[in-house]
């Protein structure tokens, strides 16, 4: 990095430099001596002696067949024009959100120029939550047309682009010499793009993860089949703000197609990675210096957990991009000082809570404090000089407040008019809420927020985040502390401190401390990690920096690309690939396998539902059970193992109403449930075993059976305490009847 100091760096002395390398050594130490927490076969340590080996993989795979519980797997460039329609379809609504985004900035007139990383990054971001919302408006109107959706974003690229060769034509083509990269930059953008390119080939990998199974891609399947967008009273997460939920569902559209869509829909996730990348070079370069941009946004791409959340339909991604491009525009609104600048910072920082709710605390909050103190010291300090500024700030204020509302007006008067609760199904004891009561609130409350704050939980809650998590970084830690040293913009810094605090003050006090919440720490402490590695003007830390960053890098790169960070069978087809186990639930694999064409199963305890191919009947575990309402006699002040069974008449009419022809019961996931988020009491196994008897279901036509040991010691507590009746004993080894299905009588 031969750039040379500006003057915002300071000279730290040669004992300064000394005691930054030795701290930045010894975190790698401690860093690599963890095991991870979430992969406990492996180690750091063991990770790092066998990287040679992990490297030559990498640079030479191999293109045998896969064999995945005996199935054999083709694999190879021959499966990549899988792809195509993938990219393809991801590439024409990112091309029309790039249309859209332009389009409304020209309309807004933001003093930006025409060909700026500033205004590419505000296109992207802002068209892809106009396309969210596009699809919010047609799917709650009943709108779901392929020509459609494609003709809209082909309209917006087209017009963009005419405007483009408008100008062009009328204003001349600028012609300069090809701009050529110091070596280190060269280097940088090829680091991004071997994991931008990681991240490109995960994501078009079937999803296996639980969550996104359950709700983030099941709920806009459920929509796309359904031809519109309702509420859906079985699965409380699909009333969340889906703003990258909805970009999933414009995949299905395009594509005509919801599994190719869901695929696509992964795809086009994958781009707010890179995006956020580039809204962290712009932070980087205006705060600081180029140099600072192009590591800030090297540091975020090659950070485990980037990698991570892109490869998965998770909303983190996006969360993170509008964090960073609501940072940007509100430095870019400070500077600008016009209405509609500060309309786009509260377009931005709303489309953060459009992802989740969170987003209110982490970006909303936080952006909004920052605006009324600048407002307040630039209203004192032209106070007298300037009678204007009070209204001047109204403006912004109203401008801000108006972007906010555009982005997430929309998703809370969507759930105002459903259930009566704009944030449902949050807030119940102030707004209510249809379909929810006291009982599913505790539970609910219970499960997302903590319940013990000792010291000892804070420093393994604080460790776990600076070095423990298994998609943590090295470089965050090591050179964000050594900002301070190398800036001369303490103040700046300090504020940059102040937010990783809040963030991290907010995941510990607010929520169950599911690692993905403390994410958004991971843009602003990959700029001040990226001022650490810039230092100085001196050669020597140069070096030092750099190799760090290359070890740190190998080591990300070969956690990513590995089965710590999830599928990773980027060349293998991908039909087979969602039917292996990991992706394909056993319990799911065999109703697809065995129930007929006109089948309709009621699923006990599973909500893993994406991959299931016949009609069916579920609820997550946070919604009424279904089982419980089809057969239970509620009695009030009686707790639900001790109610009783509707008479076998009713029950039979409660399913053939509802046309259940099977009932699959799926133990594991009950016992899980009641270890972690609780379940109905009155789903158990003597309410089949009766439901035999009396003839409303045949016995169960096949068991999946699991070694009991298998079993941590809670969840065997559990099966020994509440399912006796559902362990046998094979060849002296005790099992579990993980899984049954029964048949509806006729």
């Amino acid at each position: 990095m031969t750039e040379s100091p500006s003057t915002d760096c300071p000279q730290p002395s040669g004992v300064t430099l000394g005691l930054a390398a030795v701290w930045v050594a010894g975190f790698f130490v401690v860093f690599s001596s963890f095991t991870l927490l979430n992969n406990p076969e492996y180690s750091r340590r063991a990770i790092w002696s066998e990287l040679p080996g992990y490297c030559f993989d990498l640079l030479i795979p191999s293109s045998e067949p896969l064999t995945i519980d005996g199935r054999t797997i083709e694999t190879g460039w021959s499966q990549l024009p899988q792809r195509f329609d993938l990219l393809g379809c991801a590439g024409w609504i990112l091309a029309g959100a790039w249309g859209l985004g332009h389009l409304c900035l020209r309309g807004l007139r933001v003093a930006l120029p025409a060909r700026c990383a500033e205004r590419t990054t505000f296109a992207l971001a802002g068209g892809l939550s106009l396309v969210s919302l596009l699809t919010l408006g047609g799917g709650l109107l009943g709108i779901f047309s392929q020509t459609g959706f494609g003709l809209l974003y082909f309209a917006a690229i087209t017009a963009e682009l005419t405007l483009r060769l408008r100008e062009r034509n009328t204003f001349g083509q600028r012609t300069s010499g090809a701009h050529r990269y110091p070596y280190w930059q060269a280097a940088l953008m090829l680091v991004m793009a071997i994991f931008s390119a990681a991240m490109l080939l995960g994501a078009m990998l079937p999803s296996f993860d639980f969550d996104v199974n359950e709700y983030h891609l099941q709920g806009p399947k459920e929509w796309f089949l359904g031809g519109r967008i309702a509420f859906l009273p079985h699965n409380a997460y699909t009333s969340f703000p889906f703003l990258t939920e909805m970009l999933s569902l414009s995949a299905m559209n395009v594509r005509g197609d919801w599994f190719r869509g869901a695929l696509a829909g992964k795809t086009l996730l994958m781009a707010f990675a890179p995006l956020t990348a580039l809204a962290l070079f712009c932070l980087g370069r205006r705060w600081f210096s180029d140099t600072v941009g192009w590591l800030a946004a090297a540091v975020y791409l090659t950070t485990p957990w980037v990698y991570r959340v892109s490869i998965i339909a998770y909303t983190e991604g996006a969360l993170l991009c509008f964090l960073s491009v609501s940072l940007l525009a509100f430095d870019v609104a400070r500077e600008r000082a016009t209405a509609r600048h500060w309309l786009l910072v509260g377009f931005f920082a709303g489309s953060a809570m459009a992802c989740k709710y969170p987003g209110l605390i982490s970006v909303v909050i936080p952006i909004g404090v920052a605006a009324c103190v600048g407002w307040r010291r630039s209203s004192r300090a032209r106070s007298n000089a300037d009678a204007a500024a009070a209204p001047r700030v109204g403006r912004f204020f109203l401008a801000a407040a108006l972007g906010l509302s555009l982005s997430i007006g929309p998703w809370l008067l969507k759930n105002f008019v459903e259930t009566g609760n704009p944030v449902y199904p949050l807030a119940w004891t102030i707004f209510g809420g249809r379909d929810w009561d006291a009982e599913l609130n505790q539970k609910w409350r219970d499960a997302h927020s903590s319940k013990s704050f000792s010291l000892g939980e804070l420093r393994a809650s604080l460790v776990e985040v600076v070095a423990k998590s298994d998609y943590q970084s090295p470089l965050l830690f090591a050179f964000a502390p050594l900002a301070i040293l190398f800036s001369r913009r303490r103040a700046l810094i300090g504020w940059m401190w102040a937010y990783i605090f809040w963030l991290f003050g907010t995941y510990w006090l607010l929520t169950h401390r599911l690692d993905r919440f403390w994410l958004p720490i991971v843009p602003v402490g990959a700029l001040l990690a990226a001022v650490g590695l810039a230092g100085t003007g001196r050669q020597l830390w140069h070096w030092f920096a750099g190799g760090a960053f290359a070890l740190a890098a190998t080591f990300n790169l070969v956690i990513v690309t590995s089965a710590i960070a999830g599928l990773n069978q980027y060349l293998a087809d991908l039909d087979a690939l969602a039917k292996i186990p990991g992706v394909l639930p056993s319990d799911v694999a065999f109703l697809n396998r065995s129930i007929p064409p006109d089948g309709n199963v009621l699923l006990v305890g599973q909500a893993n539902v994406l991959y299931v191919e016949c009609d069916f009947v579920y609820n997550t575990v946070f919604d009424r059970s279904i089982f419980e309402e089809l057969c239970a006699r509620r009695k009030p002040g009686v707790d639900p193992p001790d109610w009783e069974l509707l008479p076998a008449d009713e029950i039979r009419r409660n399913f053939r109403e509802r046309g259940i022809t099977h009932v699959a019961v799926n133990w594991n996931e009950i016992v899980r449930y009641r270890t972690t988020y609780r379940y109905t009491d009155f789903a158990l196994p003597h309410r089949f075993d009766e439901l035999v008897a009396q003839g409303v279901l045949s016995p169960p036509a096949r068991m999946t059976l699991a070694a009991l040991a298998e079993y941590d010691a809670g969840r065997r507590e559990e099966i020994e305490r509440r399912l006796p009746t559902r362990i046998e004993s094979i060849r002296g080894q005790a099992v579990f009847a993980a899984h049954e299905i029964y048949e509806v009588a006729r």
